[in-house]
C-alpha cells in the first residue's frame, strides 16, 4: 500500500508506516481506544478517556478500564456489559472498598488563595479550621476526600476525608457516585453498543451500609442480607447490523 501511495506523490515525499488500530473506538476528537499494532509490538491504547484521567474515582477508572479492555481484546459485548452491571451491584449492596471511592487532588497554593471552592479546598479549609494550620494541609499537599451524604446541594461541599467516614461520622453518598461518577462516561460507550445502557445501571435493591465508629453501640445490630444481588438486565444489542469489526 506504501507503494501505491507514494507513486502518487511528487518526490522525495514517502509514506512511512506508523501504526494500525484494530479494532478502534473513536468517542470524539481525541478521546478513543484501540488495539494498536506497531512493528515488533502490540499494546491497547487509551486516549482521552475517563479511566486514563484523575478526575475521577477509582471504582470508575478501574470498570471502565476493564470494560474497554474486554471490548478491545474479545469485542464480547456481553461480557463488558456484564463488568458495568457488577459494579452497580457492589455499590449499591455496599460491597465497594472505601479506597475504590477516594479520590484526591493536588493544592497548588494555600487553601485560603483560592477563588473557585473546589471540594479538596472546601475540606483542606474546613480541616486547617478544626484543627489548626499546624497539623492541616499546605500548599502542595494532596488533599484525599469521599464525597459524603450532606445538608448542601453542592457535592463541592460534601468533601470528607476517608477516615471520617470509617469512624462512622459521615456516609457515603452512593446515589452521587452512581449518578455523576458512573453514569455518563460509562453511557457514552455503550449506547455504540446497545439500545438501552441505561437498563445496566438500575438496581431494585439498595443495602444500607453499617453503622461503625462510636455511634455503632447506639443501634440494633440487624441480621446481614442473605441476597444482595441486583436484578440483572437483558442487554438488547443495535438492531441494525452493526459488529463492532465494522463499527470501530
Amino acid at each position: 500500500m506504501g507503494e501505491y501511495v507514494d507513486a502518487h506523490f511528487l518526490r522525495p515525499v514517502e509514506l512511512e508506516f506508523e501504526k494500525v488500530y484494530l479494532p478502534f473506538l473513536l468517542l470524539k476528537k481525541k478521546r478513543y481506544c484501540g488495539k494498536k499494532y506497531e512493528e515488533g509490538h502490540v499494546k491497547i491504547d487509551m486516549k482521552g478517556v475517563e479511566c486514563v484521567r484523575r478526575d475521577f474515582c477509582p471504582l470508575l477508572v478501574q470498570t471502565q478500564k476493564e470494560m474497554l479492555t474486554i471490548l478491545m481484546n474479545t469485542m464480547d459485548v456481553e461480557k463488558a456489559c456484564q463488568v458495568v452491571s457488577k459494579a452497580v451491584q457492589d455499590l449499591s449492596c455496599n460491597r465497594v472498598p472505601l479506597e475504590l471511592l477516594t479520590m484526591s487532588k493536588k493544592l497548588s497554593r494555600s487553601p485560603d488563595e483560592y477563588k473557585a471552592m473546589a471540594a479538596h479546598v472546601n475540606l483542606a479549609k474546613r480541616i486547617n479550621k478544626e484543627r489548626g494550620e499546624q497539623h492541616g494541609f499546605v500548599a502542595g499537599d494532596r488533599v484525599p476526600y469521599v464525597i459524603a451524604k450532606g445538608k448542601s446541594h453542592k457535592m463541592s461541599e460534601n468533601a470528607v476525608l476517608p477516615e471520617e467516614i470509617t469512624s462512622g461520622k459521615y456516609v457515603v453518598d452512593r446515589d452521587y457516585y452512581r449518578s455523576k461518577q458512573l453514569i455518563p462516561p460509562l453511557t457514552r460507550i455503550l449506547e455504540k453498543l446497545c439500545d438501552n445502557p441505561k437498563t445496566l445501571f438500575l438496581c431494585n435493591k439498595i443495602v444500607q451500609p453499617p453503622i461503625t465508629g462510636v455511634f455503632s453501640s447506639w443501634v440494633k445490630k440487624r441480621k446481614p442480607d442473605q441476597d444482595n444481588t441486583v436484578e440483572h438486565r437483558k442487554i438488547i444489542k443495535k438492531k441494525n447490523k452493526v459488529t463492532l469489526f465494522n463499527f470501530f
